[in-house]
């Protein structure tokens, strides 16, 4: 039986394969003790021990690791070598960081700007009038592909329907409760 140090050895010295093994079996093991050994990886100046790391935040599925993850993108030790990162981000819950993927989308590499576009588009953002106005600006100003350039509308356009229907229900809502007010003065 592999133990759980062995694992941790196998992300930081093995080759590619082992390092995958060791991602997957990582899993079965409780995940804040995983966390808690991985996370650090994420600040690795071998490539591949962060995509190791990042597909077993992925697999853990535990939204603990999103602001590491954020984090390592958005400051990362190898620019060029994101994506794995951002692939990570796409079975968690990214809702706290709408800037954040915004951003990703607007990036020059097309494995991003889908990775980032698939979190947009699943996940059930809500954000600010500012933010908003601020990401609209962003798009406006970018010069990503018109297949990227569309989605992200879309992701803008879905935001501010979800945004109105909310502030429409809470209206609703305040009129339902001012006429059961109104029921019982009578």
């Amino acid at each position: 039986m592999i133990n759980f140090e062995n694992l941790i050895q196998i992300l930081k010295y093995g080759t590619w394969d082992k390092k995958l093994e060791a991602s997957e079996t990582l899993v079965n093991f409780d995940k804040d003790r995983v966390l808690e050994a991985v996370l650090p990886l994420l600040q690795s100046q071998d490539d591949d021990i962060r995509d190791a790391v990042a597909l077993t935040l992925r697999d853990l599925q535990s939204n603990k690791s999103v602001a590491p993850l954020i984090d390592a993108i958005v400051n990362p030790i190898n620019p060029e070598n994101i994506s794995t990162l951002v692939y990570a981000l796409e079975s968690l819950d990214c809702r706290n960081y709408f800037a954040e993927v915004f951003d990703m989308a607007l990036s020059s590499k097309p494995d991003i700007q889908i990775g980032a576009c698939n979190i947009l588009q699943e996940q059930n953002f809500v954000i600010t009038k500012n933010e908003l106005e601020y990401v609209s600006y962003l798009l406006k100003q970018s010069h990503v592909h018109i297949f990227f350039y569309k989605c992200l509308k879309k992701v803008i356009k879905q935001i501010t329907m979800t945004t109105k229907r909310k502030k429409g229900a809470k209206i609703g809502k305040k009129r339902r409760n001012q006429k059961k007010l109104g029921k019982r003065k009578t």
